[in-house]
């Protein structure tokens, strides 16, 4: 496990200096060994979790999506109830959907993963304005201007 985390650090290190096809084989790597270990352990998910991020970086986004979609599943099978976690991935996996164009899709995720993030959170947090603003720019790009303006005066109240 020890390994496997270093490695995933030095993935970010690697995404930090923009190399990122470095990166992305070793976030493949990390997620690829940590299958072979176990799904169920909450500690493989944030590693899923960074290299669908850096797919989402990189535009490949079918494959992020893909990547959301086992992690979001695995997290609702395994995750305790309240799971901070949980919810982000939702958002990130969302957030992904809206770049796809799959805007219901990625309503109901991150409509959800706000009321989550709002009751885990609280308002005001960075997380909480962060998918507020995720939902914003979902409206916006959905052509659903009246939602969009309504949720960015929820940003600028907090």
């Amino acid at each position: 496990p020890k390994t496997m985390l270093a490695m995933g650090n030095l993935a970010f290190v690697l995404e930090d200096q923009n190399k990122l096809d470095e990166a992305e084989q070793l976030f493949r790597r990390v997620v690829e060994l940590r299958r072979s270990v176990s799904l169920e352990d909450p500690e493989a998910w944030p590693q899923m979790n960074n290299l669908a991020m850096l797919l989402v970086k990189q535009e490949k986004l079918e494959e992020a999506a893909t990547l959301y979609a086992e992690l979001v599943a695995v997290c609702e099978q395994h995750a305790p109830p309240g799971y901070a976690a949980g919810a982000i991935f939702r958002n990130n996996y969302g957030e992904c959907l809206t770049k796809l164009g799959r805007y219901e899709q990625a309503q109901e995720l991150l409509r959800a993963s706000q009321e989550d993030l709002v009751r885990i959170f609280k308002d005001g947090h960075p997380r909480v304005q962060r998918g507020a603003q995720r939902l914003a720019a979902m409206y916006r790009a959905w052509g659903k201007e009246e939602a969009a303006l309504e949720w960015e005066a929820r940003i600028a109240k907090k």
